[in-house]
C-alpha cells in the first residue's frame, strides 16, 4: 500500500480499512493518497477520468475537478471546515461527501481529508419508496359505473402532488374511456398556497376539454372560502357525499338501483 510520508503508517492502516471512499491531498490540494474502497470506486469511472488505473490520479490536483466558482473552491478558500455535501457524478452516483483537515501528530495541519460515502442505492431506494408513496396517495379508483372513476383527494397537496394528480388522472380517464370523473374532497386536509388552487382548477378545465364532466363531493367550507377569495367559480355540480353524486350520473345514464327480484 504506497503511503504519504506526512502521515503515521498505523493511520493509513486504520483509514484503509474503513469501507468509506477516503482521499488524502496536500496543502495545495493535489491528491497524494486513497483507501482500496476509494481505488475501487474510481476504477468505475476511469472511462470519464480518461484513465486506465486509479493510481494515475495521484498528484493531480482536486481544483481541475472542480471549476473555480464550485462551492467546493469557494470553501477550500474560506477554510470554513469540515465541509458537508450532497453530490452527483458520473452514472448516478451519489454521495455523501465531507472534508475536513488532515493533520498530523503533532497537531500540524498536513492536508485534507475527504470522505465519499456510496449513497447511490440508499438514494434509489429512497427514490422508489417515495413514487410509491405519492402513488398510493393519489388514487385514482373505478366506480359501480364503468363509465365513472372516484379520484379521492387525500391530505395536503403541493406542486408536486397536484402535478401528479393531473398526470394520472389524464392517463386513467383516457385509458379507461371515462365519461365523468367524481373529485372527492372529504379527506383534503389543505392546500399549500393560490397557486395549487390555480393548478387544480387548470386540471378541472383540462379534463372538461376531453370531454369527461367532472362533479365535486365533500367541499369544506374553509375550501369554498379559498377558491372565492382567489376569484375562482367552479362551475360543476357538487354534491355533499359522493353516493348523491353516483346517483346523479346514474340518473343521467338512464340508470337506476333496483332490489334484485326474488
Amino acid at each position: 500500500m504506497n503511503t504519504w510520508d506526512r502521515l503515521h503508517p498505523d493511520t493509513y492502516a486504520v483509514l484503509n480499512s474503513l469501507s468509506d471512499n477516503v482521499f488524502l491531498a496536500d496543502l495545495n490540494l493535489n491528491l497524494q493518497w486513497m483507501n482500496d474502497a476509494a481505488k475501487s470506486l474510481i476504477f468505475k469511472f476511469v472511462h470519464h477520468l480518461n484513465i486506465e488505473d486509479p493510481n494515475e490520479l495521484i498528484g493531480t490536483s482536486l481544483r481541475d475537478v472542480h471549476p473555480e466558482k464550485s462551492k467546493f473552491s469557494h470553501v477550500m478558500k474560506s477554510g470554513k471546515l469540515p465541509h458537508s455535501a450532497h453530490i452527483h457524478i458520473f452514472d448516478g452516483y451519489v454521495g455523501d461527501i465531507l472534508v475536513n483537515e488532515a493533520r498530523n501528530y503533532q497537531g500540524e495541519k498536513v492536508g485534507y481529508l475527504l470522505f465519499w460515502r456510496d449513497v447511490t442505492k440508499e438514494n434509489e431506494k429512497r427514490e422508489k419508496d417515495r413514487q410509491l408513496i405519492e402513488e398510493i396517495s393519489t388514487p385514482v379508483l373505478p366506480t359501480i359505473l364503468e363509465n365513472t372513476l372516484l379520484v379521492p383527494l387525500i391530505g395536503t397537496y403541493d406542486v408536486r402532488r397536484i402535478e401528479m394528480l393531473k398526470e394520472k388522472v389524464l392517463w386513467e380517464a383516457a385509458d379507461n374511456d371515462t365519461d365523468h370523473l367524481i373529485f372527492d374532497m372529504t379527506s383534503l386536509t389543505a392546500i399549500d398556497d393560490y397557486t395549487i388552487i390555480d393548478q387544480f382548477y387548470n386540471i378541472n378545465e383540462t379534463v372538461a376539454v376531453t370531454g369527461v364532466e367532472t362533479y365535486f363531493v365533500g367541499f369544506s367550507s374553509e375550501l369554498v372560502k379559498k377558491f372565492i377569495q382567489h376569484g375562482i367559480k367552479m362551475t360543476n355540480k357538487s354534491f355533499p357525499k359522493y353516493n348523491q353524486a353516483l346517483i346523479h350520473i346514474m340518473d343521467k345514464e338512464g340508470l337506476e338501483i333496483a332490489k334484485k327480484a326474488e
